[in-house]
């Protein structure tokens, strides 16, 4: 992994925008945005305010939290970034991830590249869905997801 990501990052027509992103916890959101594993999201792109109220009452949950209809989402500046995730979940002791972001600039995509390890025999189902605040490039960009599990 770390040989191609050299190799990626030698060519010119790649940038190494990793340095340049925020992966958000799964707690992000908090308890009245929970629901996104259970609305089968696989994968996220959010590049405008209007899409990410639509995805937020979407995934809004109220079963024993009455108050949760006028909790607002957090704050994203969308006219700098966009809002990225990809889900991946496993069974495992714990879960390790390298995740790693390229800007394309040949294919005008951005390749979100995650490197999972679910060490351990445990039977436990651990799941994440590795958010990404990303700077806006372009508005015309493109996703890429590769997960790799190990």
């Amino acid at each position: 992994m770390i040989i191609l990501t050299l190799l990626i990052i030698s060519c010119e027509k790649f940038e190494d925008l990793t340095e340049k992103v925020e992966f958000y916890e799964p707690g992000f959101f908090g308890t009245c945005f929970s629901g996104v594993y259970d609305r089968g999201y696989n994968e996220v792109i959010i590049a405008d305010n209007e899409s990410y109220q639509k995805f937020g009452n979407s995934i809004r949950t109220i079963p024993y939290n009455l108050n949760c209809d006028a909790i607002a989402l957090p704050y994203i500046d969308f006219d700098k970034h966009i809002l990225i995730c990809k889900f991946t979940g496993a069974g495992g002791c714990d879960a390790n991830y390298d995740r790693q972001i390229v800007n394309d600039k040949k294919k005008n995509k951005i390749i979100y590249a995650i490197t999972v390890e679910y060490p351990g025999t445990c039977k436990m189902y651990i799941v994440n869905m590795n958010w990404a605040l990303v700077p806006k490039i372009d508005n015309n960009l493109t996703v890429e997801f590769k997960v790799t599990y190990i």
